[in-house]
C-alpha cells in the first residue's frame, strides 16, 4: 500500500494531531487547541506518556470535545525485520511536524516518522495503527511544504539528499519517489533559501559569516513561508514573512533576514508565484535573547466553500504588548484580505517561540489529515 504526500493549504483538515509532553506550554496549547478547533476536525492528541492520559482526558471532558482521540505512547509494533519500533513522539518532544509527513492512499490516513532511516509509514484509523510499509531517507518535513504543483523545500535538505540515499538518482528525483510513490505526481522542486554549512565549518554560499546567527532563526521553511492555497490568474499565492523589530539593537537583524527573504522571494517568483508580504516580529526579551514571532506558522485550510486559518498569538508584558498586538492584527487583515476567516492559538506560543533553531509554532507542532 502506497501513501503520498499532500498540499500544505489545500482541501478540508479532517484530522489534527498534536502532542502532549507534560509540560506547562505542552498543556496550555493543548487547552486552547481544544476550545478553538472546530468540531468537523478530529483531534488527535499523541501522549508521550502513559502518565499523561488521565489528565488529557479530564481536559478533554472540561472542554466537552466530542470529535477527539488520546492515543496512548505504547503503540509499539513489530517490523520486517521482527525488531520493534515505537512510533510515539521522543520523550519531551512536542514537535510533531518533524517527525511525521501527513500522507493519504484512497481515504486512509498515513505518515512518515522522520526521525530515524528506514523510516516506516503506518496507517491510522481511529488512533490504531493498523498498515506499515518502510521508505529508505528521514526529512525534517518542517523544512518542506507542498502547494499545487510545486514543493517548496530548504536547499540545505535537498542537498543532504545526495548523502543519505545510495540510489543514482538526482536530489528532486528521489524526493519526488519517496513522497509521491506509483501516483505519477511529479511536482516543481523549488529550492529555498541559502545553502550553509554548520557552525563548526565554513559558510558556503551565504555571504557573510555573522549571517549563521540570523539564519538560524529562519532554518525551516515553514518559519517564513505559508502556502494559502489559493491563486490569481491561474498562479498560487504565497506569504513571505518580513522582520520587523522596535529594538535598535536589532535593525540590522532586519537587514540581513531582508537578503534572506528577498531571495527566496526571487526563488518563487521565478516560478510565477505570486508572493505577498507579512509582518515577523523580532523582540529583545528581558532575558536577552533574541525572539521572533513565527507568524508564518500557522494552519491554513482552503477549500472551494471555505478558507480558514489558524495563526499562533503571542501574548508578552509591556514594553511589547502593544506592540506585538499591532503586528497580529496586520496579519489578521492580511489573511481577511485574502477571504480568510482567521482564528488565534495563544496557548505556549511564546515559550515555543523561544529558542533561536529550536523554536517554531503551530504549524511545528501539528500534523494535519486532509
Amino acid at each position: 500500500m502506497n501513501f503520498h504526500a499532500i498540499s500544505s493549504a489545500r482541501g478540508k483538515i479532517k484530522k489534527l494531531m498534536i502532542s502532549y509532553n507534560g509540560s506547562k506550554p505542552s498543556l496550555a496549547f493543548i487547552k486552547d487547541a481544544l476550545r478553538v478547533f472546530p468540531e468537523d476536525m478530529e483531534l488527535l492528541i499523541w501522549i508521550n506518556h502513559s502518565t499523561y492520559r488521565p489528565e488529557i482526558e479530564r481536559e478533554v471532558h472540561y472542554a466537552n470535545k466530542i470529535n477527539c482521540i488520546v492515543i496512548p505512547e505504547e503503540v509499539d509494533f513489530v517490523s520486517d525485520d521482527e525488531s520493534e519500533v515505537n512510533l510515539a513522539p521522543s520523550i519531551g518532544s512536542v514537535w510533531i511536524r518533524d517527525r511525521y509527513c501527513v500522507s493519504q492512499k484512497n481515504g486512509d490516513w498515513g505518515m512518515i516518522h522522520s526521525g530515524e532511516n528506514n523510516i516506516p509509514v503506518v496507517l491510522i484509523n481511529k488512533g490504531i495503527i493498523q498498515h506499515k510499509i518502510k521508505v529508505n531517507r528521514a526529512l525534517v518535513f518542517g523544512n518542506i511544504l507542498i502547494d499545487k504543483d510545486f514543493l517548496f523545500i530548504g536547499v540545505e535538505d535537498l542537498r543532504l539528499i545526495e548523502t543519505y540515499t545510495n540510489d543514482d538518482l538526482s536530489p528532486e528525483t528521489y524526493l519526488t519517489k519517496i513522497l509521491f510513490p506509483g501516483t505519477g505526481t511529479n511536482p516543481k522542486i523549488v529550492p529555498l533559501g541559502f545553502e550553509i554549512k554548520p557552525p563548526s565549518e565554513a559558510l558556503t554560499i551565504a555571504p557573510d559569516p555573522k549571517w549563521f546567527n540570523i539564519l538560524n532563526y529562519f532554518r525551516h521553511t515553514d518559519s517564513v513561508l505559508t502556502p494559502t492555497g489559493i491563486d490569481f490568474n491561474g498562479a498560487p499565492v504565497v506569504l513571505v514573512g518580513q522582520v520587523r523589530s522596535p529594538n535598535t539593537l536589532y535593525r540590522q537583524y532586519e537587514d540581513d533576514a531582508e537578503v534572506l527573504m528577498k531571495k527566496i522571494i526571487s526563488q518563487l517568483e521565478k516560478e510565477n508565484i505570486i508572493v505577498l508580504r507579512n509582518p515577523i516580529p523580532l523582540l529583545k526579551l528581558e532575558d536577552g535573547e533574541p525572539w521572533v514571532g513565527y507568524f508564518n506558522n500557522g494552519i491554513v485550510e482552503t477549500t472551494n466553500d471555505t478558507r480558514r486559518v489558524w495563526l499562533p498569538k503571542f501574548e508578552v508584558s509591556s514594553p511589547y504588548e502593544n506592540y506585538l498586538n499591532i503586528i497580529g492584527e496586520q496579519n489578521k487583515a492580511i489573511w481577511e484580505s485574502l477571504g480568510f476567516e482567521v482564528y488565534w492559538i495563544s496557548g505556549g506560543m511564546m515559550s515555543f517561540s523561544t529558542g533561536g533553531g529550536r523554536a517554531g509554532a503551530l504549524h511545528c507542532l501539528t500534523v494535519e489529515f486532509r
